[in-house]
């Protein structure tokens, strides 16, 4: 019993692991989606910054001259108020490099950039093509901009840069703006939105960490004029925080979770505190948030990043626990349904099983008691068949006596004789019918084979009760007839695994196809006098029960019944 309980404890427990692991499952996808249609929607706004941009930079070249040696700092100044720009710069190409030449941030004039990556790349092409092929950033006619990025003149500021060239200049207006609306929207609506959100309704999360794969346990840093730099897009985590920190275990996870395509997750305990990370590779059409560097140095994307979740464990098995003295309080709680059920129906089998020893009970005490009220009339009967005998022998007519006895004697052998069915309760049926039958100067005619393969019990009880039903429906109908149309015609026999019983006997006047559809709904009746119009309604039911059938054939001067019954 104790190493039953062990192995209940034990896959219980491993139940409610994987509960839990499908709930982290659950949840992570559930702020994937959230996140995914979140970072879509920052997206879309972005562009539209981007595209507010262009038609600055369009605005701005119809205001300046072509030359970039006829541009007036107070020009650029003037265009960048009137734009509502956060500053405004012109770059040129020159031999080797291209450099901020004029601007209305003197941080930014000559400033190289030579060493940006991607932008720099982007303005190559804009100045050889007059537009951008890179695969990354929002590309429009002669327009590229790149996101939001820490700026190289002031390592405290974000800003987003359009860039605009379409050969009519030898200089590239460069417009930017801060992101102070940008940060309002995804405080409202966005991914950060959405973080803070799921940790207020999921309490056992901790942190939620959106990680950039390809720079993740390295520290990527640009040295510049006004200090280091690092920025935005090559940072390890670009989405949540990062406080519940094991670096190290975490990069090896990390990298597990992107090599295999598969979640992985590590419990520890960190700042005294036991936790489960668990870490769920995420593919995404376009991550321009997350570049990395490959090793000779060149920019490259990768859309795929790896969302983090931080459980308290403490919390969880908490829940597990609650969970596991629920389960078990379930499992008695049904252990104990099944008993009573199990019960209640024993109960009802006896119940039911004891229903059909009353009903054969009855059955045959009824069948019994009309053999002996046969047997009392039979010897009333013969006190009269002496009389009468007695009667030709004192007048001598003896002729009269001969033809009187002959038919006496056909009666007697005709109730006598034995039926030999091979299926005790259809034979005493048809035995007690056969009595009836005589009484009621009927005659009934009787065919059985194979009928020993019907085993005794309840089913046979209730092909007793249908045999019954149907021959005493015959009596009813023929009794209204002349003497010599008083007849009945019944076989039984067994075809494959059905058992078939057919009746035929005349009828008094054609049945119409309307009273052939009633003829088996409670109370209807074609016959005269007082008759329920249960018979034939009970027989059908009792033929249902045992998914059986009936077919009736009604002809103009007589009707038949054909039952067959399933006997296995």
């Amino acid at each position: 019993m104790a190493v039953n309980n062990g192995l209940n404890y034990n896959f219980i427990k491993q139940t409610l692991e994987s509960n839990h692991q499908r709930e982290i499952q659950s949840i992570a996808e559930h702020i994937q989606n959230s996140i995914e249609q979140s970072r879509a929607g920052a997206k879309l706004y972005e562009d539209m910054i981007g595209e507010m941009l262009r038609t600055a930079s369009i605005a701005i070249q119809h205001s300046l001259p072509p030359k970039l040696e006829d541009v007036t700092t107070e020009q650029l100044i003037q265009l960048k108020n009137q734009m509502n720009l956060e500053d405004l710069s012109l770059m040129e190409k020159t031999a080797d490099d291209i450099v901020v030449s004029k601007s209305t941030n003197p941080n930014q004039v000559g400033m190289s950039t030579k060493s940006w990556g991607l932008w720099y790349r982007a303005f190559t092409e804009l100045f050889e093509q007059k537009n951008v092929t890179l695969d990354w950033g929002q590309k429009l006619p002669h327009f590229w901009s790149g996101p939001y990025e820490v700026a190289t003149s002031d390592t405290k500021s974000i800003l987003k840069w359009g860039y605009y060239y379409d050969g009519t200049t030898d200089y590239i207006i460069d417009p930017f703006v801060d992101n102070s609306k940008y940060r309002a929207y995804q405080n409202t609506t966005g991914t950060d939105a959405i973080i803070k959100n799921t940790l207020a309704a999921y309490p056992f999360l901790l942190e939620i960490t959106g990680i950039n794969p390809q720079t993740f346990g390295q520290e990527i840093k640009f040295d510049t004029p006004n200090g280091e730099l690092e920025t935005l897009v090559h940072r390890p985590y670009f989405l949540g925080s990062y406080e519940m920190k094991n670096e190290s275990k975490d990069a090896l996870y990390v990298q597990t979770a992107i090599n295999s395509n598969q979640t992985v997750s590590y419990r520890d305990v960190l700042n005294d505190k036991p936790i489960e990370k668990t870490f769920i590779p995420i593919a995404t059409d376009e991550l321009q948030e997350a570049l990395g560097i490959n090793p000779v140095g060149v920019h490259e994307t990768r859309n795929v990043y790896v969302l983090c979740l931080v459980s308290d464990y403490k919390q969880v098995e908490s829940r597990m626990n609650q969970d596991f003295y629920s389960l078990l309080t379930t499992i008695f709680l049904i252990s104990a349904g099944s008993i009573v059920l199990l019960v209640l129906i024993m109960r009802i089998i006896v119940r039911y099983r004891d229903k059909a020893v009353q009903q054969t009970a009855k059955t045959y005490a009824e069948e019994v008691n009309q053999m002996f009220l046969n047997i009392r009339g039979q010897r009333h009967d013969f006190l009269n068949h002496v009389t009468v005998i007695h009667s030709f022998v004192q007048l001598q007519k003896y002729d009269a006596l001969k033809n009187y006895t002959q038919s006496l004697i056909g009666e007697i052998v005709t109730l006598n004789d034995l039926i030999q069915i091979g299926q005790p309760e259809i034979a005493a049926i048809i035995q007690a019918k056969m009595v009836e039958a005589i009484n009621k100067k009927i005659e009934l005619v009787h065919e059985f084979e194979s009928m020993s393969k019907i085993a005794s019990g309840v089913k046979a009880v209730d092909m007793v009760r249908i045999i019954g039903n149907l021959i005493d429906n015959a009596f009813d109908e023929v009794q209204q007839l002349p003497p010599d149309r008083r007849w009945i015609r019944c076989r039984g026999w067994l075809e494959g695994k059905q058992f078939h019983f057919a009746i035929v006997n005349p009828v008094t006047r054609p049945l119409t196809p309307e009273e052939t559809k009633q003829m088996f709904k409670d109370g209807f009746s074609t016959k005269n006098g007082a008759h329920s119009g249960l018979g034939l309604p009970i027989t059908k039911q009792l033929i249902v029960k045992y998914k059986g059938e009936i077919q009736v054939k009604p002809e103009a001067e007589q009707i038949q019944f054909h039952i067959m019954i399933p006997i296995s």
